[in-house]
C-alpha cells in the first residue's frame, strides 16, 4: 500500500489480515509478485524504497491455531540502487548446472529477481 506496508489478506474475510504484523518496506508498494516455486517468498517493488524480497510465513484463513499471531512477514533482501522510483519487479527463470529433475520430472532450479526504475 502507499503507507509502505505489506499485509496479507484472505479476500473471503477482509475484516482482519491473515498475519498480525505488517512490514514496512521503506517505500509505497507498487507491485508484488509471488515466487513461482516457493510459496513463502514475495518480490516487492517499493517505489522510492527500491525492491525487497520478503519472507511470508505460510498460513491460511482456515488455520484455527493461535500460532499465526507470532508469525511475521520479514525482509530477507533489499535492492536500493535505483536512482529513481522502482515500479517493476518480476522473477526470471535461470537454470544452472545444479538444476535437477525430481521424480515428477519437474525441473527444480534457481530464480533471479529483476527490477526496473521509472527513468
Amino acid at each position: 500500500s502507499y503507507d509502505e506496508g505489506v499485509r496479507l489478506w484472505d479476500i473471503r474475510c477482509m475484516k482482519t489480515p491473515l498475519l498480525c504484523n505488517k512490514i514496512n518496506v521503506g517505500g509505497g508498494v507498487w507491485r508484488m509478485k509471488w515466487h513461482p516455486v516457493d510459496d513463502d517468498i514475495m518480490l516487492v517493488a517499493c517505489m522510492h524504497g527500491g525492491c525487497r524480497i520478503v519472507k511470508v510465513p505460510t498460513t491460511t484463513a482456515s488455520d484455527t491455531s493461535d500460532d499465526k499471531d507470532g508469525a511475521e512477514i520479514e525482509i530477507s533482501k533489499a535492492f536500493t540502487e535505483h536512482e529513481s522510483m522502482a515500479y517493476g519487479a518480476d522473477w526470471i527463470f535461470s537454470p544452472d548446472e545444479n538444476s535437477y529433475a525430481d521424480e515428477d520430472d519437474e525441473v527444480l532450479s534457481s530464480y533471479k529477481a529483476a527490477s526496473c526504475s521509472f527513468y
